[in-house]
């Protein structure tokens, strides 16, 4: 799946690539192959796979656990914000964020 994003010439919105043909995802208006030219040449932005934002949020996901191993630690010990705030010199509202963080489904 690709889209082409502020590309559409109706109304500026995101295009997503089906099949032979771009459709807009905010109004709708399909573009065939014999309209793409003018549509390459008014898009300003390049089109991107759908699977590069999956792979930058699991990368982004891998760097984020290892920078928290101490309060995961504590939280998986059943320890309270409070004292995990005194263990580690982090914030409640550190630990907080944190404890929300793991229990978000993923």
């Amino acid at each position: 799946m690709y889209m082409n994003l502020g590309s559409c010439l109706k109304c500026k919105g995101g295009l997503v690539h089906e099949g032979d043909e771009w459709r807009c995802l905010q109004c709708g208006k399909y573009y065939y192959l014999q309209s793409l030219q003018a549509l390459e040449q008014v898009a300003v932005r390049k089109t991107w796979g759908i699977n590069a934002s999956i792979q930058a949020t699991q990368s982004s996901e891998a760097r984020w656990r290892p920078s928290k191993h101490e309060i995961i630690d504590h939280l998986t010990a059943d320890r309270t914000t409070r004292e995990i705030s005194n263990l580690t010199r982090h914030s409640p509202r550190r630990v907080q964020s944190v404890r929300e963080r793991l229990s978000q489904p993923q």
